[in-house]
């Protein structure tokens, strides 16, 4: 048995290795086929959060100009009793005017 090399021996409770190990590339296809599902994940969680940001700056400049508005109609409030407000409002909100004033409307 000089050119023989022995196989090795399996202990009595082995298990048999059943057929053969997957290819590499049936393994290196379905590594491939997982990193492109996730970067399609990706690129849509990306989308969303993009979008998400454009939602969050009209919101933004949303509340803005609601402040605005507040801080004005605080002021009216304010000066609740001058009659100078008190013509504005009517002349501007209510098409109001004056007796004898003659009004143009332009569109």
């Amino acid at each position: 048995m000089a050119g023989k090399t022995a196989k090795p021996r399996r202990p009595a409770g082995a298990a048999k290795p059943e057929g053969r190990r997957p290819s590499g590339r049936l393994t290196l296809a379905l590594l491939a086929a997982l990193c492109l599902g996730v970067m399609v994940q990706l690129s849509a969680l990306n989308r969303e959060i993009d979008a998400a940001h454009e939602e969050r700056e009209a919101y933004a400049q949303q509340l803005e100009s609601l402040q605005r508005g507040n801080a004005r109609l605080t002021e009216d409030i304010a000066r609740r009793d001058d009659p100078a407000l008190i013509e504005e409002i009517a002349r501007e909100e209510l098409g109001m005017a004056r007796p004898g004033e003659k009004v143009f409307i332009i569109n």
